[in-house]
């Protein structure tokens, strides 16, 4: 079981253009070890890259140059632009458009080292849709906290829940401490995040909408047969993840639903890995240092 590195590796930061001009803000936590690859983060939604530090730290100390956007609509630029939650014009595809660019910035500055795309629930969908409409889905991808958009979209009309998104997930959770308490066990992860001025907010009503319109691209069997065959995929969520599968199904229903459509659709190096009792945060969960070590292992064995 890895321990965290000590914060002895702050990120750096880099400005990088977006497709319509827009400079994303990359945070770049350098490999304190001989490189083996790149990891490319992609954060979820009401929360920003700076979150990740401590998965990053530990990805650093593995060998693996890290970078990590603040996706459009979300961290200090927007919070300062007055554009947070909202993710524009062109809504959620300009995310998976940013992250292209964000991957040819890669490439350009590491060339032939592995790169493995890292997204977390928000940033997992993005990474969805991004492997099926860009020409380079890197060398590896991963999906923590994910879900089959089309089906988050089923549960979400059906729910009685009242306050938008994030307060539907968390009516399972009873009885309920917090408004984020489907994030993790943790309580002490969940009261930082609640403190946090960059977080705990869902996107605009235009911009979700956006997202859920994602969902039958993204389940269309013709769309994932364009995938190559060796792409390797792990996917990992808590089972009690309410994204994972709503309370009335077998824990993890939706994210083994994921699954399978990508090995239906001929992937041979899917790996769905669930942990018992986790929430939606397994990164900040309380056996957290478990996960990231499973990650790394995952990392090491399918990844050249």
């Amino acid at each position: 079981m890895p321990e965290t590195p000590p914060a002895s590796n702050p990120a750096a930061t880099d400005q990088v253009a977006c497709p319509d001009g827009r400079m994303a803000t990359v945070y770049h936590w350098r490999a304190t070890v001989p490189v083996k690859g790149v990891v490319l983060i992609a954060h979820g939604m009401g929360e920003h890259a700076l979150r990740y530090d401590r998965f990053a730290r530990a990805l650093a100390a593995a060998g693996y140059e890290v970078h990590a956007p603040d996706q459009r609509g979300h961290g200090p630029a927007a919070r300062d632009d007055g554009t947070l939650a909202d993710l524009g014009p062109d809504g959620f595809p300009a995310l998976t458009q940013d992250h292209a660019a964000l991957i040819l910035w890669v490439r350009e500055h590491y060339g032939d080292l592995p790169l493995i795309l890292f997204g977390h629930s928000m940033g997992s969908m993005m990474l969805q849709q991004l492997i099926l409409d860009t020409v380079d889905p890197g060398d590896a991808v991963i999906l923590c906290g994910s879900t089959a958009v089309d089906r988050m979209g089923e549960m979400m009309a059906a729910s009685k829940a009242e306050g938008g998104p994030f307060a539907a997930f968390n009516a399972a959770f009873q009885p309920v401490r917090t408004g984020a308490d489907w994030l993790s066990r943790d309580e002490r992860e969940v009261d930082l995040y609640l403190a946090d001025p960059l977080c705990g907010f869902a996107v605009t009503p235009a911009s979700f909408a956006s997202l859920l319109a994602q969902g039958e691209h993204l389940r269309d069997p013709a769309a994932l047969e364009i995938l190559h065959p060796e792409l390797p995929i792990l996917i990992f969520s808590g089972d009690m993840d309410p994204i994972a599968g709503p309370p009335e199904t077998p824990r993890g229903a939706i994210v083994r639903e994921l699954t399978e459509r990508y090995r239906a659709a001929g992937l041979r190096r899917v790996t769905l890995k669930l942990y018992p009792e986790g929430r939606h945060e397994m990164l900040n969960e309380i056996n957290r240092e478990d996960v990231t070590g499973d990650v790394l292992g995952w990392i090491a064995a399918n990844v050249g």
